[in-house]
């Protein structure tokens, strides 16, 4: 910047290596902050990285867990951000990709995605959307998961439950209690007793 009018040959040099070096700066710091569980900082530093590489699997996962970690720590700022990068993971893993390249030992991937679908489940209850919230919840306990044994997985897709099952008996209670029966309040109970199967 001082010395724009310097031999191109070494401004090209010392812009390579400056590129080089915050490259490897930022990943050497994501790298540090995952381990030190500084979650915001982990996933502020990784979306830096997948703009570059957004096929890499390693990074989305680290980017997907911290996201998670910061819902289950009621810092929503970034759920439907973190939501994409926990889709990803899912596709980059069934379209084969593994992390770092290596082969992919079936109880990890078992266990990557269990937790990435239970996070979407996560993510949609708490954006009020409880059919696709239960779907997910659902999925994640269907792999050799921790997710799978985990109590806290059962409460969660019970409360998505409860919650829709509440919010539909008010809207109907709301329009259609104490008025005689019509076909359009049928329709409605219908909706509200097919919920319960």
């Amino acid at each position: 910047q001082k010395y724009p009018n310097d031999d191109p040959a070494i401004i090209n040099y010392l812009k390579t290596f400056v590129e080089k070096y915050e490259k490897g700066s930022r990943q050497k710091d994501f790298e540090t902050a995952f381990a030190a569980q500084k979650w915001p900082e982990a996933y502020a530093l990784g979306k830096q990285i997948v703009a570059e590489k957004p096929d890499d699997l390693t990074t989305n996962l680290r980017i997907s867990w911290a996201g998670l970690q910061m819902a289950l720590a009621n810092n929503n700022t970034n759920n439907a951000e973190a939501a994409n990068f926990s889709q990803k993971s899912i596709q980059l893993i069934e379209s084969g990709k593994t992390p770092d390249n290596k082969p992919y030992a079936d109880k990890d991937k078992q266990e990557h995605l269990g937790w990435l679908n239970y996070s979407l489940g996560l993510y949609n209850n708490k954006n009020n959307k409880p059919s696709e919230a239960a779907a997910a919840i659902i999925k994640s306990a269907g792999y050799e998961s921790t997710v799978k044994n985990n109590p806290v997985t059962y409460v969660q897709l019970a409360n998505v439950y409860e919650g829709e099952y509440g919010r539909l008996q008010e809207a109907y209670d709301a329009t259609y209690k104490n008025k005689p029966e019509t076909d359009e309040s049928k329709a409605a109970l219908l909706q509200v007793k097919n919920f319960l199967e």
